[in-house]
């Protein structure tokens, strides 16, 4: 499996124009104490690398990897299932005595990372006032250092370190957020508040279609779930509740990629997402993939209010996990800022079959398009309610794909408590579930369309939404799921609904700007906000 970054410390061919760099001039003393420094910390590094290769050289890359056995353990699920949890192995864990425990817990956007600092380098930057964090492995043979200059910004501490290491490429840091259901701002009695937050006990199924409205609106039926019994979906979010009653018979591995810390005691999120995908079918929170096999990233911590984030190196850990493990499609409901390393990731991953889904954002039609949602290889997905209308404080623009459920659903929470929520994040793996089904999972990458958008969109059923054809507020409309599975490798089905569960009033393909065709099925407009 190919490296996202090349060695000593260059990110890679891509980043190089980003990462241009001036001579400076060193006076000669220094020069001379320099290369003494390094020849003795070349040594030091040498030693150092060998013992760490022995260390999580149990982590073969070929084929689906097995855990680091270094780091490994097995715990049973309920049902005596095993569920399997590693948090990756750090590099050099002698170095971090030498800060406070977690300098790095709270990022506030000002950090910078370099992929496979040498130990002289890291001299040179502490010297010079950097503050470097343990070296956290991103895989086997591959390891990043987040970096600060304390009292400066973060572009501040690019050229300072452009300056003492000519030669050492840096990437921002970038920040990642799960921010809970926006207050309504149009009401905000606290009976209000109290609704929309409403949870209580886990109770046994059926769930009521007036409460679980989300499988019928996007036409799902239950016998679409086996489509993906050998299906790898892989989630990215918080810690997961998998002692709930509808999770608790899952198929599951979990990494854990915290830098050593506990999952928070307010995480939710993860476990809400979970939910709408693998929700026991016999539970009051049915979720539609419920035989497959499930690839949980934590790289979340929540606060107190149940706000949860994340940044740039916690993410490319995710992600490489999951590719070292076989992952077919991803979830993402979260959001960020634009971010080369992430992007080169999932490209790269992209490349190689992997499907991506994202929530759109639920920052406000005015707010600027939200990664990773907005790059073109992934699906980005708005929320409607279950009416089709769109949800008030989802993020519009051209980047928008599809609309999906995402408005008052009903979701496993952690505690065995349920409760209806709002957001893109639930509306994301409503289409996570239908490309899984009718892709089987991954999806070839085709070259000839895929820089203009993600393939699996070609061959998407939807109903149209809102002022017709493609828009920024619906994307191409609402997501259908298929009238059958799709076996890997086997002939495309049509993937429209019977006539009928839907009124269509004409079937045509629209060509969706400079994404892939899409086969809309005209049902009437509906629109206005939730």
């Amino acid at each position: 499996m190919g490296r996202l970054f090349g060695t000593s410390g260059a990110v890679g061919a891509a980043m190089a124009a980003f990462l241009v760099v001036p001579e400076v001039a060193v006076a000669d003393g220094r020069v001379r104490w320099l290369e003494d420094f390094q020849r003795q910390a070349s040594q030091l590094q040498t030693s150092q690398f060998q013992t760490s290769q022995f260390q999580i050289g149990a982590h073969p890359l070929s084929g689906r990897a097995t855990e680091a056995v270094s780091a490994a353990h097995v715990a049973a699920s309920a049902d005596g299932h095993a569920v399997k949890t590693f948090e990756l192995p750090l590099a050099g864990r002698e170095r971090q005595a030498e800060a406070a425990a977690d300098p790095f817990a709270k990022a506030d956007g000002a950090e910078l990372f370099v992929t496979d600092l040498s130990l002289a380098d890291l001299e040179i930057a502490k010297l010079r006032g950097f503050v470097a964090s343990a070296p956290t492995v991103i895989r086997p043979g591959q390891e990043v250092t987040r970096l600060r200059l304390p009292g400066a910004s973060r572009d501040v501490a690019a050229t300072a370190l452009r300056t003492i290491l000519p030669s050492v490429s840096a990437m921002p840091n970038e920040i990642y957020t799960i921010v809970p259901e926006p207050a309504d701002e149009t009401s905000a009695d606290a009976r209000t508040v109290i609704e929309r937050n409403r949870m209580g006990p886990a109770v046994p199924g059926p769930c009521p279609a007036e409460a679980c409205f989300g499988p019928d609106l996007i036409a799902w039926r239950a016998a679409l779930g086996t489509c993906a019994r050998d299906v790898r979906v892989g989630i990215i979010d918080t810690s997961f509740d998998l002692t709930h009653p509808a999770l608790r018979h899952i198929t599951s591995e979990q990494g854990v990629f915290l830098g050593g810390q506990a999952p928070s005691p307010s995480d939710w999120h993860g476990t809400a997402v979970l939910s709408v995908l693998a929700g026991d079918p016999s539970s009051g929170t049915p979720g539609l993939l419920p035989e497959a096999t499930f690839l949980l990233a934590a790289a979340f911590l929540s606060d107190a209010d149940g706000n949860a984030s994340t940044d740039t190196v916690r993410v490319l850990a995710a992600l490489a996990w999951l590719d070292a493990e076989g992952v077919d499609i991803v979830n993402m409901s979260f959001s960020g800022p634009e971010d080369a390393a992430v992007a080169q990731a999932i490209s790269a991953m992209r490349k190689k079959g992997v499907l991506f889904v994202a929530a759109a954002g639920n920052m406000g039609p005015a707010a600027a398009p939200s990664y990773p949602a907005a790059y073109p290889d992934v699906i980005a997905v708005t929320a409607v309610n279950r009416d089709g209308e769109g949800y008030r404080h989802a993020n519009r623009g051209d980047y928008i794909d599809v609309s999906a459920p995402g408005v008052d659903i009903l979701l496993a929470l952690p505690g065995a408590q349920q409760g209806a929520r709002s957001g893109t994040s639930f509306s994301a793996p409503f289409v996570t579930a239908i490309a899984a089904a009718r892709a089987g999972g991954r999806l070839p990458y085709n070259a000839a369309v895929e820089g203009a958008g993600v393939a699996l969109l070609g061959d998407l059923a939807v109903r149209d939404l809102g002022p017709p054809g493609r828009d920024p507020i619906y994307g191409a409309g609402l997501a259908l799921a298929p009238d059958a599975c799709r076996p890997q490798g086997g002939e495309a089905i049509a993937g429209v609904p019977p006539a009928s569960s839907l009124p269509m009033l004409d079937a045509r393909v629209l060509e969706a700007g400079t994404r892939a065709p899409l086969t809309v099925i005209r049902a009437g407009a509906a629109g206005g906000s939730n």
